[in-house]
């Protein structure tokens, strides 16, 4: 497994026989890593998960608004619904995923005037949680 997070962060295969690094070497490339993936755009995936939806017709009234709003702003819905099948504990709940190109184009989308306004026309009608994770 070492080895196999050693090559990941060099980028070179490494023979198992080879000397391993210490752990300071190790953390030097993490940040070395870290530090170029800071000054590149990376993809991210806006993910939101509904745990309740209290009152469809405002959700109905932020779907409306939010899908242009969001789609306008540069983001790809890639999923949208209940799942299909859920495993491990997994819990029967509306899930949507969209892409977007960097993490300042899905944090402007969501900062955005028209999403605001799909934001105040849901309200308190849903109670969900966005999660912003980065592409690999």
């Amino acid at each position: 497994m070492r080895v196999d997070l050693i090559n990941f962060l060099d980028g070179e295969p490494r023979d198992e026989t080879a000397r391993r690094p210490s752990g300071a070497h190790i953390c030097s490339m993490l940040r070395r890593r870290w530090s170029a993936r800071q000054n590149t755009a990376m993809t991210v995936y806006w993910v939101s998960i509904y745990q309740e939806i209290r009152d469809e017709q405002k959700m109905a009234a932020y779907a409306a608004l939010a899908g242009p709003a969001l789609t306008s702003a540069g983001g790809r819905f890639l999923a949208r619904g209940l799942p299909e099948k859920v495993y491990e504990g997994g819990l029967n709940q509306r899930v949507v995923i969209i892409e977007f190109d960097s993490l300042e184009a899905a944090t402007a989308a969501y900062d955005s005037p028209a999403y605001r306004e799909a934001l105040a026309a849901l309200g308190d009608g849903v109670r969900r949680e966005i999660r912003i994770v980065p592409g690999v």
